[in-house]
C-alpha cells in the first residue's frame, strides 16, 4: 500500500507519494527530508566551490605551450599531449578549448587550423608560427621558441605595467580630489556669492555650474560613466575595436612614443627569435 505525506522542502510544501517499499508514513517523511537535505548540501557545496572563470590568461598560454613542447619533444602524440594537458587544466573554459583542439585534430584538421578556430585565445603570430612549423616538420622546436617568446613578452608587459602604476595612481587621485572639491568644498563658497554671480569671472561660473551639475545628476552620471567604460572595453575586445584602438594608441599624445617604441621592439624581437 502506498502512503502520502507532506514534506516542506525549500519552503515549498509538496505532497509526495511514497515508494512501494515505504511501509509507513514516517518512512515517507524521512525519505523526503533526506531529499531536502541532499538539495541543501548540493546548494551549499555549489556556493563553496563557486569561482569566476575568465578564460585563459597569458600565463596559461605560456604554461600550455611549455607543456606541449616538452611532450611533443618526448615523442608523445599531439592528441595524447592535448588530452593530458586538458585533464590537468584547472580553468574549465581553457580545458574545453584544449579538448576541442584535440577533437578537431582527430577529425582531420591540422593543429594550426584547430588553433585558428580559437582566435580569441591564440594570437595570429602563434597560429602562423605553428602553421610554418607543420610545413617544416619542426613543431617541437617552434613550440619551444614560442614559449621563450611568450615568457619574454610577459616580462616586458609586467615591466610596463609596473612603470604605469604610479602615473595611474596620480591621475586617479587628481580626479577624485577634483570631484571632492566640486561636490563638497565649492558649494560652501557658493552661498557667499549668492546674488553676485554676475560679478564672477567666467572660469568661476563654469566651476559653479559643473558643481551644481555633479551634485544634481550624480545618479545619472555614475551609471553613464560605468556603462561607457564597459562598452569601451567590450568594443576594443572585438577585432574591429582592437584594430581601431591599436591605431589610436599610436597618435595619442601621452602614450604614442611609448607604444611606438614598444611595437618596434616587439617586431625586432620577433624577427630575431624566429630566425632560421
Amino acid at each position: 500500500q502506498n502512503y502520502e505525506g507532506k514534506a516542506a522542502v525549500a519552503d515549498n510544501p509538496q505532497r509526495i507519494r511514497g515508494p512501494e517499499d515505504c511501509e509507513t508514513e514516517a518512512k515517507t517523511s524521512q525519505a523526503s527530508w533526506g531529499q531536502g537535505q541532499q538539495k541543501i548540501v548540493d546548494w551549499r557545496s555549489s556556493i563553496v566551490n563557486f569561482r569566476v572563470d575568465f578564460g585563459p590568461s597569458g600565463k596559461d598560454i605560456l604554461s600550455f605551450t611549455n607543456q606541449l613542447a616538452v611532450m611533443v619533444r618526448a615523442g608523445i602524440s599531439l592528441q595524447d599531449s592535448l588530452e593530458s594537458i586538458a585533464e590537468q587544466q584547472e580553468k574549465a573554459k581553457f580545458a574545453a578549448v584544449i579538448t576541442d583542439l584535440k577533437n578537431q585534430i582527430e577529425g582531420g584538421k591540422s593543429f594550426s587550423q584547430a588553433l585558428a578556430e580559437h582566435g580569441q585565445v591564440f594570437s595570429e603570430l602563434y597560429i602562423n608560427m605553428v602553421a610554418a612549423a607543420e610545413v617544416s616538420g619542426s613543431l617541437s622546436l617552434m613550440l619551444q621558441k614560442l614559449a621563450e617568446y611568450l615568457d619574454e613578452e610577459a616580462e616586458t608587459r609586467s615591466q610596463i605595467k609596473g612603470a604605469m602604476v604610479y602615473p595611474i595612481i596620480i591621475a586617479v587621485m587628481a580626479i577624485l580630489v577634483t570631484v571632492f572639491l566640486l561636490c563638497f568644498v565649492l558649494p560652501r563658497f557658493m552661498a557667499i556669492f549668492a546674488g553676485k554671480e554676475h560679478l564672477l569671472p567666467e572660469a568661476t561660473k563654469i566651476l559653479m555650474a559643473s558643481s551644481a551639475f555633479l551634485r544634481g545628476y550624480w545618479y545619472f552620471i555614475l551609471p553613464a560613466v560605468g556603462g561607457a567604460f564597459g562598452g569601451f572595453l567590450y568594443f576594443i575586445g572585438t577585432s574591429v575595436g582592437r584594430l581601431w584602438w591599436d591605431k589610436t594608441k599610436l597618435v595619442l599624445p601621452l602614450i604614442k612614443t611609448l607604444c611606438r617604441s614598444l611595437y618596434i621592439t616587439r617586431s625586432l624581437h620577433t624577427k630575431g627569435e624566429f630566425r632560421p
